[in-house]
């Protein structure tokens, strides 16, 4: 990751954090620190393991990736404050989100801190073998959203099919700014946009799924496709897409039109900046002969805003104000598919590192029986 990226990525949490502090500061009804912290704290911690990571490692260490997954745990801790209240509905909600932020947690740290593996072939088996089960499983549970409530009373294939509109055209902070302000614009954008990238991950399930279905016994013909490393770039700005949209339709649905100022201006910048700093990092990604290892950094980076969505992911299953089952679905399928197109990939280069070492040995040992 360039310097420049890393830059990018400390503003961005820099101005999170100012945007959601001076919102919470204002709101009665939630406490502020519970996306402030989230996600621009993490995003600094992001920032300065990434900043601190040689540029012949993958990733930060796994040190560093602990520090942004504990801040997602405080986060949690901070979301779910009012147990001396003895507030049961709080405490429930509490424990149907921890299993999701483990599960996350345990699958960050096993995937983001892998590295090409130059030896033990059954191991490396074995672990493709994993991944490949991972990939068919998060194409499953995108293509399941299509059936189930992904926007509000509506199932997914509707939203494809234009009879529903994306969850975020109704929650955006386009709709914080006043009336005299055209926001149409802006709302139109994120509907298209939402739509239009929920079909780009049913597209890329359905590859996924074909890829599976005949490589499911040679991982290593799917490793050494030529179109992975395009659909492991295209699911990494999906993913990051949907959890960027959804983080910022959170924060609009706790402001109301009396607050929008200059935190709404600001958000808007933010929300559409991390768009294309993303979209310009994964096609910079797909440029380098070693692309696994700047998505590998990506993803690290994309650690804190996808923390906090697995962090409210249990709403989106409880029947009552908030029901969503599909985009849950959805979004844990998107990351599922992204973390195992990243892992299929350092497998080729695991696969490319061995087959450059058997030369040799095999030259070796010949030179030894003379």
């Amino acid at each position: 990751m360039r310097q420049r990226e890393r830059v990018f990525l400390l503003m961005y949490g820099i101005g999170t954090m100012v945007v959601a502090g001076a919102f919470g500061i204002r709101g009665e009804s939630h406490d502020p620190t519970v996306i402030l912290g989230s996600t621009g704290a993490g995003c600094m911690v992001a920032a300065l393991g990434l900043y601190y990571t040689d540029r012949t490692e993958a990733v930060p260490s796994r040190c560093w990736i602990w520090g942004i997954l504990l801040i997602v745990l405080l986060e949690w801790a901070a979301l779910f404050s009012h147990f001396p209240e003895v507030d049961f509905g709080d405490a429930k909600d509490a424990l149907l989100a921890l299993p999701c932020l483990i599960l996350f947690a345990a699958v960050a740290l096993l995937l983001l801190g892998a590295r090409p593996i130059h030896s033990q072939d059954a191991r490396r088996m074995a672990l493709a073998r994993i991944m490949i089960g991972s990939m068919a499983a998060g194409a499953a549970l995108i293509l399941f959203s299509l059936l189930l409530e992904t926007t509000e009373r509506a199932a997914g294939w509707q939203i494809l099919a234009q009879k529903a509109r994306w969850i975020t055209d109704e929650y955006d902070l386009a709709r914080v700014l006043p009336d005299t302000f055209p926001s149409s614009w802006v709302q139109g954008f994120y509907a298209v946009g939402g739509c239009a990238v929920y079909l780009l991950a049913i597209v890329q399930a359905i590859m996924v799924a074909g890829a599976v279905v005949s490589c499911w016994a040679q991982p290593r013909t799917l490793s050494r496709s030529p179109w992975l490393p395009r659909l492991a770039a295209a699911s990494c700005f999906t993913t990051f897409y949907l959890y960027n949209d959804v983080y910022w339709g959170w924060l609009a649905v706790l402001m109301d039109r009396s607050e929008a100022d200059w935190p709404t201006w600001c958000g808007l910048a933010l929300e559409f900046g991390a768009l294309l700093g993303v979209l310009w990092a994964v096609i910079a990604a797909l440029r380098r002969k070693d692309s696994w290892r700047a998505l590998s950094r990506l993803q690290v980076a994309q650690l804190p805003i996808a923390g906090f969505n697995f962090m409210m992911m249990a709403t989106y299953f409880q029947r009552g104000a908030i029901y969503l089952p599909g985009l849950g679905f959805l979004m844990i399928g998107s990351q599922l598919m992204t973390w195992s197109c990243l892992g299929a990939l350092i497998f080729g280069e695991s696969e490319r590192a061995t087959e450059g070492v058997r030369p040799e040995q095999e030259t070796k040992a010949a030179f030894m029986s003379l």
